[in-house]
């Protein structure tokens, strides 16, 4: 693929608000229509794409205007949900290595008593 399709499809790409299974096959779709229409040529400029085929935000623009206002609704929603509930998961990861770092850090003695083990056992002697 050519140096200005690749930047044409980036831009297009970033200009979604999500990225779902329906968006990244469009964006399949429009790079297969890109390639071909260009495919004889050697040098692209990439103002022969947008003039083509448009700006980055017209060619959103289109796609979301042909979709429901339910169905985006829904996968934003969807998305937010999913982010916050990542964000959650490594807030509570990182809580529990905090606390297991600080409960180490807070039994000095009996950390200090397993390092000295060294072999893994030690003799105790009952009299």
């Amino acid at each position: 693929m050519r140096r200005s399709i690749r930047q044409y499809i980036r831009r297009v790409k970033r200009k979604f608000p999500i990225m779902g299974r329906s968006e990244r096959a469009y964006i399949r779709q429009l790079t297969v229509s890109v390639e071909s229409f260009f495919e004889g040529d050697d040098e692209i400029a990439p103002d022969m794409v947008i003039r083509q085929f448009g700006t980055p935000e017209n060619v959103v623009r289109s796609y979301i205007s042909k979709l429901d206002g339910t169905a985006i609704r829904e996968k934003i929603i969807y998305t937010r949900r999913w982010r916050v509930a990542a964000v959650c998961s490594l807030l509570l990861l990182l809580m529990i290595v905090i606390l297991c770092l600080t409960y180490l850090y807070r039994m000095p003695g009996e950390l200090q008593h397993f390092i000295n083990i060294g072999t893994g056992y030690y003799l105790e002697v009952i009299e």
